[in-house]
């Protein structure tokens, strides 16, 4: 387990200074923080802590990110690195500490204890970055992982069936508003047609009566 951890020792600092010569000398404008990054400093705060739902946006790194990112993850990291190889060459790198500790073995003891509270530091530091990657840019995130195109497509489909659904409720609620009001027109006129109707054939049962009655007068008469 040692030996595993000395060669994943020699990647993470193969990594480090790969890392810092990019971020000061190729990348180096974008870890400048200015004064408006200091006045933006508390609006990216409070929008980490869940008060703000935004913050301006003023270059491609915020004053956090370039504080963790430009001074302290390389100060950690050197630190580490330094405790490490002291733990593995205590009589090379820790001679200077032997009469600030007491000796050598004391030494060696503040150094393993560095070591492991810089770990710690890191770690967290680490998995705050990754929340925050997969909560922020998450279409990035994705994209990282060969993964954009999928998910493109599965919300481009779930949105494309809530839109039919949609669709097919605002049409069966217009064309509900268009056919009652027929519907109550064409009862109005079905009832005033058989009114009318009711109206017509009492109006001819009487004429019936009277021209029955005029006849059987007229027939009494001429008798």
């Amino acid at each position: 387990m040692r030996y595993l951890h000395y060669v994943a020792m020699y990647i993470v600092v193969v990594n480090m200074f790969y890392r810092i010569y990019y971020a000061y000398m190729i990348d180096s404008k974008e870890f400048i923080i200015t004064k408006a990054d200091i006045k933006n400093l508390p609006n990216v705060m409070m929008y980490y802590i869940y008060i703000k739902d935004h913050y301006p946006h003023l270059a491609k790194y915020n004053p956090m990110q370039k504080s963790t990112y430009g001074i302290f993850f390389p100060v950690f990291m050197i630190l580490q690195a330094y405790t490490g190889f002291s733990l593995v060459w205590p009589n090379l790198l820790l001679p200077w500490a032997t009469g600030i500790a007491g000796g050598l073995a004391s030494a060696v003891a503040y150094a393993r204890l560095t070591h492991f509270i810089i770990a710690m530091i890191l770690i967290t530091l680490t998995g705050v970055h990754a929340m925050l990657a997969v909560m922020e840019g998450f279409p990035s995130f994705l994209d990282f992982f060969f993964l954009a195109k999928a998910h493109h497509e599965e919300e481009h489909g779930e949105h494309g069936e809530e839109h039919e659904k949609e669709h097919k409720e605002e049409h069966k609620k217009e064309h509900g508003k268009k056919e009652v009001p027929g519907k109550r027109t064409a009862a109005v006129s079905h009832s005033g047609s058989s009114t009318r109707s009711h109206g017509e054939k009492g109006k001819a049962a009487t004429s019936t009566k009277t021209s029955s009655g005029r006849k059987k007068r007229t027939i009494k008469e001429a008798e």
